[in-house]
């Protein structure tokens, strides 16, 4: 049958009869490059939402479980803890060692902790920056850090430093050689049964109180905006309890009054 019979008959064929162009074949090589990326993301983002899908649960610093973590050590001579969003306590026990324990928010995100311990100086330093980011539902949280020390710490620790930006720190029972600061910037400052050289607590959305303080030097309690009150204590050099929105109070406190500087600029100032 010749064209004009496929018209007459109203039947067209239109399809190409060259033969097919073969099937390009993906290079080996592309496959495995393609896995191993899928792999990469799939590892970064098990870590970066571990917390929330349940899918990893180790640590960047030892075998600790992703829904916080427990440790001690021995021949600690400083402490140095920084964090952003955790409130901190310190308290003490019988033990010879000193332990740290952190408690994640019950929901929100977190940034678990990292632990740093030199043995060689004994130095032990807790912060968050570059820990590990977990995602979990509702706004962002903070989480626990809880350290406790041996009651008898003045042979032990030199210096002790705790601040955190967003949470509230307790300190009690410390006996530093040292000095001992505790900072926060939207938080209460407690400080209680302590000793050492010197001793600073600041803050500057909260309060600031102080308890059974004993500084063979310098003392210094400070906020901008709350309350500040020091009861039962002493102190060898320079006193400085100021406030500039909130009351001061200074009560059973032994220092020199011409060496020290307890004032507030809108509130009330008690000395006793």
């Amino acid at each position: 049958m010749n064209d004009n019979d496929n018209r007459s008959n109203g039947h067209f064929d239109n399809r190409d009869h060259s033969a097919p162009e073969p099937k390009r074949k993906i290079p080996a090589l592309n496959i495995v490059l393609l896995t191993i990326v899928c792999a990469l993301l799939i590892f970064g983002g098990m870590r970066y939402f571990g917390d929330f899908f349940g899918f990893f649960g180790g640590v960047s610093h030892g075998n600790m479980p992703a829904d916080g973590f427990s440790a001690s050590f021995s021949a600690v001579r400083s402490i140095d803890v920084s964090m952003s969003n955790s409130a901190i306590t310190v308290t003490t026990h019988s033990g010879n060692d000193i332990r740290v324990d952190f408690v994640p928010p019950t929901r929100g995100n977190y940034t678990r902790p990292n632990l740093d311990w030199n043995s060689n100086t004994g130095v032990l330093r807790v912060y968050e920056q570059g820990g590990m980011r977990f995602i979990g539902i509702g706004s962002f949280g903070g989480g626990r850090l809880a350290i406790s020390i041996p009651a008898d710490s003045a042979h032990i620790i030199n210096e002790a430093q705790f601040s955190t930006t967003n949470g509230s720190l307790d300190i009690g029972g410390m006996s530093v050689s040292g000095t001992l600061e505790a900072r926060a910037t939207n938080g209460r400052v407690s400080l209680s049964d302590l000793t050492g050289r010197e001793i600073i607590a600041r803050t500057t959305n909260g309060r600031v109180d102080g308890s059974r303080l004993d500084a063979t030097r310098d003392l210094t309690l400070r906020t901008t905006n709350g309350a500040v009150s020091f009861v039962r204590g002493s102190v060898g050099g320079h006193l400085t309890v100021r406030s500039t929105n909130g009351a001061v109070t200074v009560t059973n406190v032994d220092f020199d009054r011409g060496n020290s500087d307890i004032r507030t600029t809108n509130g009330r100032t008690v000395i006793d």
